[in-house]
């Protein structure tokens, strides 16, 4: 698959005028452009900066690969509701980090959710009242559960988690006299079954434990965390007096990743417990972030953990002896829901 669109934006805010060159110059007189390519290859990006008597001009060349590639996606939602994904590539012991490719768009007030099938790669992702598939680069979209399929009550959809194994799609529902619903798609029949309710709070993040058949998820102004399974909500974490936000399950390693806020100082960590082992906390990002973290999604075969906040996309390589966070996409417009694909089967 060749790529199509792709987003560039200019670092200088405020110029009196962006002249842009990819190809062929384009009338756009925009920090941020967009730009249809119609194959995979070598192009220079050209961007003259224009504010009163100054002006300067920057070029770099963009690789785009065929999509998707032979190793990891990143699929993100920023604050606008545009999805995309870039693409990362290791060639001769360097790292290529694609331009973000434009794919969807969601509901901009909305919250976000979406996941990777591993096994027909296929990405699925929230939009207010609807649950949506697509391949990595936009193509093949279809909808799959509708605001027609909405019981009533039944207000948005918040968040979603794939099971690839069984090929059905967890997702949870706020509805509006302030509970939430989980509830599995089918992805063979399209069946609808509601396995769990929580009456507390509206839930915010999801996930799964696919060997277990498990969910977890976190809730507005709760410290635990809590499970369930086909059979219900079953149970929940003791409590600290610090608020969970995203979470995550490693399947391969059988970790539970999660968000907690630091004794509400601004300080977002990021924890790691084994459920078959009591939930023994482990701090494996102290101080992951300064501002609340969006969302958090693990590259499972390489052990690589990704997560954003409001300004920037983290990432932390697992395997290193002494991991450390880096930015991996700095200035980003509130990614607020991310996901990761390994495509390097």
């Amino acid at each position: 698959m060749a790529p199509d669109i792709v987003q560039f934006t200019a670092t200088e805010n405020d110029a009196d005028e962006y002249e842009w060159h990819i190809i062929e110059t384009l009338d756009d007189n925009q920090q941020k452009v967009q730009f249809n390519f119609e194959s995979a290859g070598l192009y220079n990006v050209e961007l003259t900066v224009t504010s009163g008597e100054s002006s300067k001009t920057y070029s770099e060349e963009v690789e785009l690969f065929d999509f998707p590639t032979l190793g990891p996606a990143l699929t993100f939602v920023q604050n606008d509701g545009d999805v995309g994904t870039i693409t990362i590539v290791t060639e001769n012991e360097n790292e290529v980090i694609s331009p973000w490719l434009l794919i969807a768009n969601v509901d901009p007030d909305s919250h976000a959710g979406m996941d990777y099938n591993n096994q027909n790669n296929m990405l699925y992702y929230t939009s207010s009242t609807s649950i949506k598939e697509c391949s990595p680069n936009g193509t093949d979209m279809a909808t799959i559960f509708s605001e027609a399929d909405l019981e009533p009550l039944e207000d948005n959809i918040v968040d979603l988690v794939v099971d690839s194994e069984d090929q059905k799609v967890y997702f949870v529902i706020n509805k509006t006299d302030n509970t939430s619903i989980i509830s599995t798609l089918s992805l063979i029949d399209n069946g609808r079954d509601t396995i769990g309710y929580y009456s507390s709070s509206h839930i915010l993040h999801l996930t799964l434990d696919n060997k277990a058949k498990r969910y977890y998820f976190t809730a507005e102004g709760s410290d635990k965390i809590h499970y369930g399974n086909a059979t219900g909500v079953i149970g929940s974490t003791n409590g600290n007096n610090q608020q969970k936000y995203a979470l995550v399950f490693d399947n391969k390693n059988d970790y539970l990743y999660y968000i907690n806020d630091d004794n509400h100082d601004d300080d977002f960590d990021i924890i790691r417990v084994r459920p078959d082992n009591g939930f023994q906390e482990e701090i494996v990002v102290e101080d992951a972030s300064t501002v609340p973290i969006l969302d958090i999604d693990i590259d499972e075969d390489d052990q690589v953990l990704y997560w954003s906040d409001k300004d920037n996309i983290y990432r932390l390589n697992l395997n290193d002896n002494y991991p450390t966070k880096e930015i991996i996409i700095p200035n980003v417009n509130a990614p607020r829901a991310l996901a990761v694909g390994n495509f390097s089967n």
